[in-house]
């Protein structure tokens, strides 16, 4: 099996506006690749650290064929639909297989899936980003534990404010014709909700 390193982030302090780029709702989870093949679902960690055992509420993969997905997981808050990231930490702490199953009830794990790496034998790491989530798009279906991560184009500066407004994390901008390259690259940029930050350290 071929592992990957996922690409990584810069920082950039202030949102912006572009039409070089789309704008996604930064996910407060754990980072995951997850590899789906002849039927057998393996997960990964951004270390390469194997993690299939504790979340098998992600084996299903809702995408038919053989798949690389890359995302972050974490856990939704049932009362207030909000993303629970200490809830994402407590479950990727358990390592009994009864507590993994109750947890698989009381704290399930959703995977936000955000780009797909390779589909059916094809790598599709050096296509566009934007082809990607075209393809992304098009293969994906339904599922209670898998989310593709919406965006916008081009309007940044409103995506933020709306972020924030919902006390989020913040947000990624990523260059559209950006290829997928492992370890970091300034075609994918994060900016972090100040108030969030503040908040989670202060607690």
């Amino acid at each position: 099996m071929l592992l990957i390193s996922p690409m990584l982030l810069e920082t950039t302090k202030e949102p912006f506006d572009s039409v070089e780029y789309i704008y996604e709702p930064k996910i407060d989870g754990r980072r995951l690749l997850i590899f789906k093949n002849n039927r057998e679902t393996r997960i990964f960690t951004r270390h390469g650290n194997e993690v299939t055992r504790l979340y098998p509420e992600l084996w299903n993969v809702p995408i038919d064929g053989d798949v690389i997905l890359d995302g972050e997981g974490t856990v939704i808050d049932p009362e207030t639909g909000d993303i629970n990231s200490e809830h994402m930490q407590e479950r990727s702490k358990i390592t009994k297989k009864a507590r993994i199953k109750a947890a698989m009830v009381h704290q399930p794990v959703t995977f936000f899936c955000f780009d797909i790496l390779r589909y059916n034998n094809r790598d599709l790491r050096g296509l566009p980003l934007i082809k990607r989530k075209s393809i992304l798009e098009s293969v994906f279906t339904s599922s209670p534990r898998y989310s593709d991560v919406t965006y916008v184009e081009e309007h940044g500066n409103d995506l933020y404010k709306t972020i924030c407004d919902k006390n989020m994390e913040g947000i990624i901008a990523k260059r559209k014709n950006s290829v997928y390259v492992s370890g970091k690259s300034n075609a994918w940029q994060k900016i972090i909700n100040r108030t969030y930050a503040d908040d989670n350290i202060k607690g």
